[in-house]
């Protein structure tokens, strides 16, 4: 979840929630852990915080979460990273040389994690749809890839 408190946006998560606690009306059970704010340092980048971010990060079962590091309020995501609390990784910015796309990538579309394993369309050279785990980042489609029944997209 983002939440903007005066000009302090935040990257947050609700663990421990599920349907049985809201019908036990035990909203106690849920936990909040600051991701990332404008006071967290950008990895690999000493010196400077993170200023704004994507609108929707996107939540695992496992607590991880992704999301998109923008320079201006609602404008394009430049970078994604992932975390559950602790270290943030980076999974992909701008200059992040991906498998199947010669570049120059210009933006992503907002991440989505599931059981640890980021995907994200990566818009700009070729363009196409990627996914991460674990530091590594795989082609998913790209937009000469042949599909199944022998068409490409254009």
């Amino acid at each position: 979840m983002a939440k903007s408190d005066n000009s302090d946006h935040v990257a947050s998560h609700a663990h421990g929630y599920d349907s049985q606690a809201a019908k036990l009306d035990k909203a106690d059970h849920i936990t909040f852990t600051r991701i990332a704010s404008t006071d967290t340092e950008i990895p690999d980048q000493p010196g400077s915080n993170f200023l704004h971010f994507d609108t929707f990060p996107s939540v695992d079962k496992e607590g991880e979460v992704a999301f998109g590091q923008s320079l201006t309020a609602f404008g394009n995501v430049i970078a994604i990273y992932v975390g559950s609390g602790g270290e943030l990784q980076l999974v992909a910015d701008v200059n992040t040389l991906l498998p199947g796309n010669p570049g120059p990538i210009v933006r992503f579309d907002g991440p989505v994690i599931g059981d640890s394993v980021v995907a994200f369309v990566a818009r700009g050279g070729e363009g196409g749809v990627y996914s991460w785990e674990a530091g590594s980042i795989n082609v998913t489609v790209v937009q000469s890839t042949v599909l199944p029944d022998g068409s490409q997209r254009i």
